[in-house]
């Protein structure tokens, strides 16, 4: 398993085929973890060692779905714009394959030598060249677009910076139900378990809101946890939930 470490990137903008190109060339040793949307919003996490990709995997938030390897790979070299968050590896918490799988990505071959330590790391990541058009063109047989295929291409590149929108509330959700969680586990302790599984179900602030309310009038608990407590607990979530809200109308 390989755990991520220190960021060296949040919130890069760009598509999979460059980022990862990028990061093959300058040899990077690291987790990229991509937010994206195709037919639905999805999330990949992809794991480099010494510029080789060697694992990668795409979950679909709403079906439920896992792809792995060339399927998943396949997948995010269809992705026009994305989201990546880039990380270190925390090796000594990590168990790196010797004998690493490489999943070929479009890059260019270079003879990168290895990071000496995180601040090179940061820089070669920052410093490396960009992807070449005509290779990734010819490497994967693409033909030049049509006057009328530019069109269509220029309208699906403003659907996609709406859809960018939809990838950046998602990812705040995400973090507010994480945020929701930490305060059950504060309030409730062990019991919190099925508390943030509830919360995972959740697809909308509305439902987070209706299930403090639940929370603040839930028999079972009461068994074990006093009225005051979960009641306190509700009211929390409810603030939180309406701060995040207003946070978002303000941004």
């Amino acid at each position: 398993m390989v755990v991520k470490d220190r960021p060296v990137a949040i919130g890069r903008r760009g598509n999979f085929v460059e980022i990862s190109g990028e990061l093959s060339q300058s040899g990077f040793t690291g987790v990229v973890e991509v937010s994206y949307r195709l037919d639905e919003i999805s999330r990949a996490r992809a794991v480099f060692i010494n510029g080789k990709m060697v694992d990668v995997r795409v979950n679909k938030l709403i079906s439920k779905t896992e792809l792995t390897g060339d399927e998943a790979l396949n997948e995010l070299l269809r992705v026009g714009k994305c989201v990546a968050d880039i990380y270190t590896i925390d090796k000594s918490s990590s168990t790196i394959p010797e004998n690493e799988t490489n999943i070929e990505v479009p890059s260019i071959e270079l003879h990168a030598t290895p990071w000496q330590n995180e601040e090179d790391c940061v820089e070669k990541v920052e410093s490396c060249l960009e992807v070449s058009r005509e290779e990734i063109l010819r490497k994967y047989k693409i033909k030049e677009p049509s006057e009328e295929e530019i069109d269509a291409i220029i309208k699906k590149a403003v659907e996609d910076e709406l859809e960018g929108l939809d990838i950046e509330v998602f990812e705040e959700f995400e973090r507010l139900k994480e945020e929701l969680k930490s305060l059950s586990r504060k309030y409730l302790g062990k019991l919190s378990k099925k508390v943030e599984e509830s919360i995972d179900r959740t697809s909308f602030p509305d439902e987070l809101m209706d299930l403090a309310a639940e929370i603040g009038n839930s028999k079972s608990l009461r068994i074990f946890i006093p009225k005051e407590k979960l009641e306190k607990l509700a009211e929390e979530m409810g603030e939180l939930i309406k701060l995040r809200s207003v946070e978002r109308i303000n941004t």
